[in-house]
């Protein structure tokens, strides 16, 4: 009796959790997108590019929702027309949506000057 209750366990595991987990997440970044679309007007955007113009040069971790939540790290160099061109250590250079960047920050560093490495 017990040998066989622990295949149905992770048959369970593996035909409804990690699906539904997957849905939610990919529903999140739909509502997110249609948000964005829909409630961010001109003036939002350029207010939007002003912000994110204070980090041209600098070191940031710009956060991105698509189907999950990702995180880049490199260095803002130009932001215009809905893009943000970021320049990696190991990719070169990216172009990132802006509807689809929930947060952008400054790379955090110690009292000396050097990267942390938890943040």
């Amino acid at each position: 009796m017990e040998s066989s209750f622990i295949p149905i366990l992770i048959l369970i595991f593996l035909c409804i959790i990690l699906p539904a987990r997957r849905r939610r997440r990919t529903m999140a970044a739909m509502q997110m997108r249609r948000k964005v679309k829909n409630k961010m007007t001109k003036e939002e955007r350029m207010k939007m590019y002003e912000l994110i113009s204070r980090f041209i040069d600098k070191e940031v971790i710009i956060t991105v929702m698509n189907s999950e939540t990702v995180g880049v790290t490199g260095f803002v160099r130009e932001v215009k027309d809905n893009w943000v061109v970021l320049e990696t250590t190991d990719k070169g250079l990216d172009a990132l949506n802006i509807d689809y960047i929930t947060r952008i920050r400054e790379y955090p560093r110690k009292a000396n000057g050097k990267k942390k490495q938890i943040f």
